[in-house]
Parts: structure tokens; sequence; C-alpha cells
């Protein structure tokens, strides 16, 4: 019939209502922000002036917030606080150069930020910029602050050492003083030298392109591939270079030979008891409407459903400074037409796993990742595990099958230990262990242990590891509780590298771009090893520390270190990758040769 249509013929059209819903929706999201923020500024202004033109002082801006919340319970945000936020907000940019327009483009939360974070007013204006030029959420712009880019920015921007000086006159050291070229070039061609070894058996524009990304990423601490292409700082146009990467990027196809390469160079930073932590995690894109795959993921930051992708790592801890190194990483979407479950993709990676690392390299778990599917896969390699278990759980206790919790009742602790959290607060646990089997595996048997002290009711951790003494209650626990070093890792990847906000389309691209970008990590990780011998280790700490405070979690500091350097450089890798012209003149032996052959 004549109005018969196929799907397929008409859906570019249905991608067009599509985008004309979003953009109303951004528009309508922007102008309501701007009238909130507008609000805000004429409260301001008049708080302001009334206070300046009464006798009330401080008690007529309580008054006021009395007034409001007993008048008009339903207006929210006009406490005492907020109404001397929005009068802080007003006479912090009256009179000032920055115009409206720059303000109402910002929400609320990232305004609040900046008043109470950063010291200048030309701080705060790098900062409105940036966000409005990047599109930055809250969470991005706060990390950008916490992180010292604007001083960073300065440094790179600025070569006099007055102005250095000036910037940094508060520091116990000067920052001039170090000899950076001399530095980042021993950097750059430790660089080189790490991505030709994760290279082996590529071709060399492989290799080169792979050296590229991970200098890109470490000298932009981004994965935009036009912050890339800036760090490359190439002699050639930006489009040029960004497109270059952008093509290889989608063609490149040596997954799996860096990958190789890249867990034999792991394997020499690990112990045969090394703990290798399984996690799930998420890369919501709910502005992305052209990437490959999308589908619906929960976001693990806000608990709410959203589009992009699922992600599972695995990621090893070293035995010295339990620096945090990727081995195993992988982004898909349940849109795939391959994809059939995330346990299988789990499965997936623990087969990689029993490929490439030893049984006794402790496989940490957490309780979403407790399931009879996973202990029989461990028990049946006999690779040692820890598998935080959930409460509803039944297990066999001492012949009988009861629920878990039932079990962590009977004991109340045998062992006292003392744990520091991320936070540096220490905490008494008091640790118990209880011989269990599970109803899926009854013959195989297990330890239950119990750690109390950490909230209202117990920790359990199942685990084949054999023992029922301290010390197997002490190094279980503690494998747990280095769990918060991933979820560090986690956070580094995303916010100090924009993970999250990656810019590229295919799945193929994307994969690309995770592995690389775990590679430069892991150049981190390795580095972070020996922080306390290598002095070019030593010296990036060093300089991290003059710029902000050397962070608890170290990677922070090696990255910020490795991008100051490199911010110095007038230079990426360009020449240090261009080849060698052969020799045109004849050595010794190669002319004994030729004489040899034509007598």
């Amino acid at each position: 019939m004549a109005n018969e249509f196929k799907l397929e013929d008409i859906a570019a059209s249905f991608s067009d209502v599509v985008k004309i819903i979003e953009s109303s929706k951004e528009s309508a999201f922007r102008k309501v922000n701007e009238e909130l923020i507008y609000m805000y500024w004429r409260v301001g202004e008049y708080l302001s002036e009334a206070m300046r033109n009464s006798s009330y002082g401080d008690g007529y801006i309580q008054s006021l917030a009395d007034f409001i919340a007993e008048n008009n319970p339903e207006i929210k945000g006009f406490n005492r606080r907020g109404l001397y936020r929005m009068k802080q907000f007003y006479e912090m940019y009256a009179g000032t150069e920055i115009v409206s327009t720059l303000l109402t483009q910002l929400g609320w939360s990232i305004h609040l930020k900046l008043m109470s974070a950063c010291k200048t007013l030309e701080e705060r204006r790098f900062y409105m910029e940036l966000a409005i030029k990047e599109r930055y959420s809250f969470r991005e712009m706060e990390r950008q602050i916490d992180s010292g880019y604007y001083e960073r920015y300065r440094l790179s921007a600025v070569a006099s050492p007055a102005v250095i000086e000036e910037t940094y006159k508060n520091s116990s050291e000067v920052l001039h003083m170090t000899h950076y070229s001399t530095l980042s070039n021993n950097l750059k061609r430790q660089i080189l030298s790490f991505s030709e070894r994760v290279s082996q058996g590529l071709s060399r524009p492989d290799f080169k392109f792979v050296a590229q990304m991970i200098y890109g990423i470490l000298g932009s601490q981004s994965c935009h591939l036009s912050k890339i292409a800036r760090a490359l700082d190439e002699p050639i146009s930006l489009k040029k270079t960004i497109d270059r990467l952008s093509r290889n990027l989608a063609g490149f196809k040596g997954y799996e030979r860096i990958h190789e390469n890249y867990i034999g160079k792991v394997k020499g930073s690990l112990s045969s008891r090394a703990i290798l932590v399984v996690d799930d995690g998420d890369i919501t894109k709910p502005c992305s409407f052209k990437l490959e795959g999308l589908g619906r993921v929960k976001d693990g930051s806000t608990g709410e459903y959203g589009i992009g992708y699922h992600m599972l790592d695995v990621t090893a801890l070293t035995p010295k400074q339990k620096s945090p190194i990727g081995v195993y990483s992988r982004v898909y979407s349940a849109r795939e037409e391959e994809f059939e479950s995330a346990t299988v993709e789990t499965l997936e990676a623990l087969r990689y796993l029993s490929g490439h690392f030893r049984k006794s390299m402790i496989r940490a778990f957490d309780r979403g990742f407790d399931a009879n599917t996973f202990y029989e896969y461990l028990i049946d390699r006999d690779e040692s595990f820890v598998i935080r278990a959930k409460k509803n759980r039944d297990v066999i206790y001492k012949g009988e099958r009861q629920n878990i919790m039932k079990v962590a009742d009977r004991y109340k602790g045998k062992y006292g230990l003392r744990f520091k959290k991320k936070n540096r607060k220490e905490i008494d646990c008091k640790i118990s262990i209880a011989p269990i089997r599970l109803c899926c595996r009854p013959e195989e048997e297990l330890n239950l242990v119990v750690c109390r002290g950490l909230g209202q009711e117990p920790m359990l951790l199942v685990t084949n590891l054999k023992s029922d003494d301290e010390w197997l209650a002490a190094t279980i626990t503690k494998v747990y509780f280095l769990r918060w070093k991933i979820e560090e890792w986690h956070g580094f990847k995303k916010q100090q590298f924009g993970f999250e906000d990656l810019r590229v389309r295919s799945l193929r691209s994307i994969r690309n771009l995770d592995l690389l970008l775990t590679i430069a990590m892991g150049y981190i990780g390795i580095m972070s090893e020996k922080a306390d011998e290598k002095p070019v280790v030593m010296e990036l700490l060093k300089i991290s520390k003059r710029i902000y405070g050397i962070s608890k979690f170290k990677l922070y500091a090696m990255a910020d270190g490795l991008f100051t350097v490199f911010a110095q450089g007038k230079q990426g890798v360009y020449a240090l990758l261009k080849k060698k012209p052969k020799d045109r003149q004849m050595s010794l032996l190669s002319y004994a040769d030729f004489a040899r052959a034509v007598a």
C-alpha cells in the first residue's frame, strides 16, 4: 500500500524530533538558571543596601530568614546561611568588570564553590570562562579547582621566573630552580621506552601512535583528542593532528598485542600474593546521543538511571606502595549484538586473569559479585579469593543450612585489630573466623571472616584461604580495606583524565582509548612503586608539592608533576619520534665485506 513505510526509512526524522526536544529542554534550563542567578543577585543587592543603610546589623538577615520560614515555608534555600551567600555573591562582583552574561551561564553550586575556594577575582573569572567553554558539570569544575588547575595553567603559560616566584611566593622552595628541560627530556625518553615495550610486534606507525597517545594523555591530563593534540604540539595544524589521532584510534588493530605486552611489563611490579580487585562501574553520557551502542546504566555516583556504558575493571595493588595498576578494563553495552549478560562479561575477565596471573594472587570482590557462578569458577581452578557476602546468603554451618547473618551472630570477635580508614581515622575492629561451606559446593571447606566495628551490622567476607589464626583474620580484612584505593583509582581515571567526558563515537575507538588510558595510568603506578628510591619520581613529587601539596593518593601528585614538567616543554615527542636517517658512510666491517664480495 502507498501509506506503508519501514521504520528505518524514517529513523532520521525521529532523531530530528529528539534533537528539537533536547534543544528546547536545554534552552529552558538555561533560561530558568538565568532567572535564578538574577534573583539571587537582586536579593543580595537588597540585603547589602539594607544592612548598609540600617542599624539592624547581622540580626537583619536572621530576622528575614525567620520571617520567610514562618510565613512562606514552601520557599526553600532562604535560611540565614543562604541569604548571607546571596549578599556575598552581590558584593563580590558588584562594580567589577565581570558582566552579568558571564555570571548567569553558571549554576549556583559552581558560584558557591568559586566564592569559597578562589582567592582573587582573576582566578574566579578564569574558572568561569573555563566552565562555560568546556561545559563543565559541578563535579568536574570542583575537581579542577581542588587540583589547583589555575596555578598550573599560570605556570604553563608564563615562563618568567619573576611571575612564577610571585605566584608561589608562599612556597618553601622556588619553582624555577628545577631543570625542567633536562627532566622533561628524560621523562619523554622514558615514556617512549615504555611505549616501545608495550608496542613490541607492532608496525612503527602503530608504535608512534601508541607513544603519542600515552604522552598526550599524560601531558594534557585529558582524553579529549583536541587536548592530546595540543600537548603533542606538532609542527602541523592542530586539526590535522586531531584528524590523524581520530583515524588511528578508530582503525587501531593492536589492542590484544599491546595489552599482552603491557601485562608482561606489569607482572614485574607485582608479588606472588598481589591483590587483584574486580569491580564494575559505569560511564554516563546524558547528552551524547550519537555514540555507538548507548544503553541504560545506573550512575554509581547519584544512584539514578541514565544512558551510557557499563565498565568492568580489574586493578592490581603493588606490594610496597599499594599503588593501583589497571590490568583489565572492558567497556561494554547491553545493546551490542554479541552481548549476553554482565555475568558472562565477568567470567570473561576471570578467564583473562586465569591465563595471565598466578592462582595465589588474591581475587577480591564486592557484594555485587556474591553469586554461585563466580564461587564455582574460582573453586574449580583453586584460585585464591575474598568475596564480600550479602546478608541473604545461606551457608552450611556445622552440617545445617543457615542464613549467613545467623552464623555471624555466634561470633562476637576473637581478635582485635586497629585500622586506618581512607580519611586516616583509626577504627578498632573485632574479627572472628567461622568454618562454612556453600550450598552449591558443600564438599568445599571455606572460611567466613566476620568483622565488627565498621557499622551497625558486621562485614562478612567469604574466602578459600586456609587458616584459623590471627594472620588470616588480619590479612583478609586488610585486603578488603585496601579497596578504597581502587575507588580512588576509578575517580582518578574519570576525574583527573576526564574519561567520563570522552568524545569519540565508535565503541572500538572508546575501547582503544580506554586501554591506552589504562596503560598511561599504569605507567604512573609503576613509577610510583619506587617513589622512595628513584630520583626522577622524588623530583616529580617535589614539583607537585610546591603547587598544592602531595595527595595521600600519590597518583594524583605524580600525574600533576608530569603535567607541570611537560607544560614547560616547547615541543612534545615529535622530534624524538622522527626516524633517524641511515648513515651513508660504510663501517669498517661493511667495507671489508664489500671488498671480499667484489674480489
